[in-house]
């Protein structure tokens, strides 16, 4: 068991969360993937990226309305302030994803006063979850 920290709460949702949203993206990994490309030919994105980060924001924001979140399918320009902020990285490795490489994972970040907290990465295909902040670190496999 994790040591209590300020943030414990948050930390808690954020673990559920990555596992609520492992039920969009797994099924996805397994299927074929509609694939757009951002800036650059090699920066992918996929509608499973915007439906992971839409599903995660919309969590936070009944949880949490009054945080801020930044995300990297939908927050460009985004200005990184001291509020409570989320940021997440709906898919982490999308190319591996779509090439059905199982090292991708969702990452959620939690900061305030622009000082990380914690964070989370959840390989749902591997099942491996890490975590982390200034105050513990714990690494496990499911």
């Amino acid at each position: 068991m994790a040591a209590q920290f300020t943030y414990q709460e948050e930390y808690e949702f954020a673990l559920r969360l990555v596992q609520q949203v492992s039920q969009i993206f797994t099924p996805a990994f397994h299927s074929n993937k509609d694939v757009e490309t951002k800036a650059f030919a090699s920066d992918l994105v996929t509608k499973t990226d915007e439906a992971v980060e839409r599903a995660i924001f919309s969590a936070i924001r009944k949880q949490y309305p009054s945080d801020k979140t930044i995300g990297e399918e939908s927050s460009e320009g985004a200005l990184f302030d001291n509020r409570r902020t989320w940021i997440v990285d709906p898919i982490d490795g999308t190319t591996n994803f779509v090439h059905n490489n199982p090292e991708c994972c969702i990452c959620i970040g939690f900061t305030v006063d622009k000082i990380p907290e914690f964070g989370i990465i959840y390989c749902p295909i591997l099942k491996d979850l890490y975590s982390g902040s200034a105050v513990w670190s714990v690494s496990e496999r499911q």
